[in-house]
């Protein structure tokens, strides 16, 4: 190891939960948001992630702008090496050829399934 010793628990635990029913540009779910809910709800609830640690945006929340934000300012709280943190979607996936094989990526709210904004700087 580089300094840093492993630790079975951790300081801190963070959470960005995503559900998304009612798309712009996708055809719409219907259990995406209850499943969000119930993550989040068992992160507090059971696993000890404090309240206020845990982002939950849902539907119109969901863009694609304030989800890549919201992931971005754990760079801001979770930055302790014994922090973890959680990344939980529910929602629309999409795959696509990239320059060396299939990647695939999540679509929010405002995404249009076919039309990823970053994927050819991806593969």
């Amino acid at each position: 190891m580089t300094g840093q010793e492993y630790k079975s628990a951790y300081n801190n635990s963070w959470a960005l939960v995503v559900g998304i029913n009612n798309y712009k540009y996708a055809p719409h779910l219907e259990y995406a948001c209850n499943d969000a809910a119930a993550v989040a709800e068992t992160l507090i609830s059971s696993l000890g992630f404090p309240s206020k640690h845990v982002i939950v945006l849902k539907d119109a929340k969901a863009t694609k702008d304030r989800i890549f934000q919201a992931y971005l300012d754990f760079h801001n709280t979770a930055n302790d090496p014994n922090d973890r943190i959680l990344v939980f979607f529910a929602g629309h996936g999409h795959t696509k050829k990239g320059k060396r094989e299939n990647v695939g990526f999540l679509v929010p709210v405002d995404g249009k399934g076919g039309q990823p904004s970053h994927i050819d700087s991806v593969g």
